[in-house]
């Protein structure tokens, strides 16, 4: 199968057939480097050779696609754009976050012992990217009292209470993550009674881990949401009439694990489940081992194929309401959970009551419309007459599945505090009381805990400890543990909530470009500017960098390169994959100093950034650093504007950066 990168490549390759395109235009139609562009153009033709396809290189004119076996080329296409699709095949998961929930899942869900190699093996990663996984995962269990150890080849496994396991999990794939279940939104959205989600999950999560059980959390969460519309169907007097179940299942231990579940509930809650009930939670329970529950799959109803007819039937809704939901991992997850009792339902012709359905049916008349016109197109479903609550019970995951697109579109805010998570919780609830709807709050951790996974996926960090002299991938506001009201405005002005006319100070007290122009040379000088044209490693990089500062002393480089590395433990100065900003835990200089270096053939930083070609080395001052906070958060816009790389890559000369980077430094201090 190909990788993200790859499919992207043979698609604009398929779009252009019979004609050249150069590394360069292929880098900037994909936003890869010219380097990468040539790594994956060559996996590319390895992978098209068996399957009718190739790609010739012309010296001079860049690489043509030809497709040489149409009849095998399109097999093999039609093939990799359904596994593309594909949700279950773990070397897809590229990103951080993706592969610290994979592992997490696999300890705590499915309670596996699983090897560093192993690991590597599953997710095609190198064996120092998972390590550098299972530092950040060790770093999230800490808080719980929990530990990660690993036993050689016996593999790893999380050590401590189960009560705090219990708790982790919890936090980690329920409460954390509430904001993308569908149980959250139908509870925001419908519910009226006092019933909490979080209440039911800890019921089934406590019940399922006494007896052992090895249920997804996309499991666990449909169950919740049965339990939470069983409850409210009981309430207003309806129930399942009939739900036969087999001996084998009455006499297995889901069975007697749904029974637990709903004598808790009934004490909570003071209301009596129906025999019926129990049984239907049952069949929830025996999802994980046996798919159909008290029945085979029919014919064609192979998990495989109705995994395929859902993502079909998503991406046609996608493009009708013109959200993207084709990448929804949640959505797709949880309509198969949800396929599977219902497909039960339909073919022992059980009625299930909607107890939403009225209220759907008048808030949201033209989604349900929309759900019944596409998915009553499956094959699977062709032979069942369908009633309007089912339709309903799918609706409700269309449209939280809408819900979370456009949940995504509030800011993600990483809290930050000096010393510890007392201090930032309570900028946290500040925060949300003054901001709730416009931030989401994806974390609160203290300065010394800020680690390149922390930072993926968050658009600004609020921090009572000033950052300035870090250089952060994301812009970052400094406040008060209180939330003054002039930290209010400064946040409500960074998240453009504001429709008050921001009063301009007067011109004498504003900066000019050449007082801006002042900053830059205080800092850089053509002298302090390199441009590397071979291939070279870090630490060769720094060394030659360290060499273009004033030298304090004689110990001067080894204390730098020191400093450096400790400051590069203690968090990430890579950004964009391709721009570090590398800098001394300690100050060292007397005067703040940058060097910058172009590096055209890219620099090998480390496993994760084999192609870093731009890197500025910051050395503040002992002292006043002013000058640095502008410079800074000047660095913050270069990190954040594609255009302006491209463009200082191209100019490849002190007086173009100059040329660029001035304005940057101007309208930091114009702010």
């Amino acid at each position: 199968m190909l990788n993200k990168k790859e499919w992207q490549l043979l698609q604009l390759f398929m779009a252009t057939p019979n004609a050249y395109l150069t590394s360069k235009e292929l880098s900037e139609q994909l936003g890869f480097s010219d380097k990468t562009v040539r790594k994956y153009v060559n996996h590319l033709a390895e992978a098209l050779l068996p399957h009718g396809g190739m790609i010739e290189r012309a010296q001079g004119h860049g690489y043509k696609f030809l497709e040489v076996d149409d009849v095998a080329f399109t097999t093999f296409v039609e093939a990799e754009r359904q596994q593309q699709h594909s949700r279950t095949d773990v070397t897809q998961l590229e990103e951080q976050a993706d592969r610290q929930r994979y592992i997490l899942h696999l300890l705590f869900f499915e309670e596996e012992r699983v090897t560093i190699a192993q690991l590597a093996e599953l997710l095609y990663v190198s064996r120092t990217t998972i390590a550098n996984l299972l530092t950040g995962i060790r770093q999230l269990l800490t808080k719980y009292q929990l530990v990660l150890e690993n036993h050689s080849a016996k593999g790893m496994v999380i050590v401590g209470k189960e009560q705090n396991k219990r708790r982790f999990m919890m936090d980690y794939f329920f409460t954390k993550r509430y904001e993308q279940s569908f149980s959250s939104y139908v509870g925001n959205a419908f519910l009226t009674e006092v019933i909490r989600m979080e209440e039911l999950t800890i019921i089934v999560l406590d019940e399922c881990r006494e007896a052992k059980l090895k249920l997804s959390d996309y499991v666990i969460h449909n169950l919740v949401l049965h339990l939470s519309l069983a409850i409210q169907r009981l309430k207003a007097g309806f129930s399942l009439e009939k739900f036969p179940l087999s001996q084998d299942v009455l006499n297995s231990s889901e069975y007697e694990v749904a029974l637990r579940i709903i004598r808790r509930i009934e004490a909570s809650l003071h209301i009596v489940f129906p025999k019926e009930e129990a049984n239907y939670v049952a069949l929830h329970l025996k999802v994980k081992t046996t798919p159909y529950g008290v029945h085979k799959p029919d014919a064609g109803e192979s998990e495989d194929e109705m995994m395929h007819q859902l993502e079909e039937a998503i991406a046609v809704f996608s493009e009708r309401v013109d959200v993207e939901l084709s990448e929804d991992n949640v959505l797709l997850n949880g309509l198969y959970a949800h396929f599977i009792p219902f497909l039960v339902r339909l073919r022992n012709h059980i009625k299930l009551e909607n107890p939403l359905l009225a209220d759907i049916q008048q808030r949201y008349p033209n989604e349900l419309a929309l759900t019944y016109q596409i998915f009553a197109e499956m094959p699977l479903l062709q032979a069942f007459e369908i009633s309007e609550d089912e339709w309903a019970y799918i609706a409700l995951h269309m449209m939280a599945a809408i819900e979370r697109y456009h949940t995504k579109q509030r800011k993600r805010v990483l809290v930050i505090c000096a010393t510890g998570y007392g201090s930032a919780q309570m900028l946290k609830n500040r925060l949300e009381a003054e901001f709730g709807n416009q931030m989401h709050i994806v974390d609160v951790i203290s300065y010394y805990e800020i680690t390149e996974q922390l930072l993926t996926g968050v658009d600004l960090i609020i921090s009572s400890i000033s950052l300035a002299t870090i250089i952060l991938p994301v812009p970052a506001i400094h406040v008060s543990v209180f939330l003054a009201e002039e930290d209010i405005q400064k946040v409500r002005k960074q998240l453009g909530a504001s429709n008050e006319k921001v009063t301009k100070q007067a011109m004498s007290e504003q900066l000019h470009s050449s007082e801006a122009a002042a900053v830059f040379d205080r800092t850089f000088s053509a002298e302090r500017f390199i441009l590397v044209s071979q291939v070279c490693e870090r630490r060769e990089l720094l060394a030659q960098m360290i060499g273009h500062l004033e030298q304090e002393n004689a110990m001067f480089a080894d204390q730098m390169m020191r400093q450096i590395d400790l400051r590069e433990n203690m968090g990430p100065v890579v950004f964009n994959r391709t721009m570090a900003f590398p800098h001394p835990a300690t100050p060292l200089s007397t005067k703040a100093q940058v060097v910058v270096a172009l590096c055209q053939q890219g620099v090998d930083w480390n496993e994760e950034h084999p192609d870093v070609q731009l890197v500025c080395l910051m050395s503040p001052s002992q002292g006043r650093n002013q000058d640095m906070v502008y410079i800074s958060r000047a660095f913050v816009q270069l990190v954040q504007s594609p255009e302006l790389q491209k463009q200082l890559m191209r100019e490849s000369d002190f007086a173009g950066f100059r040329q660029i980077f001035i304005p940057l430094i101007e309208q930091e201090i114009n702010k």
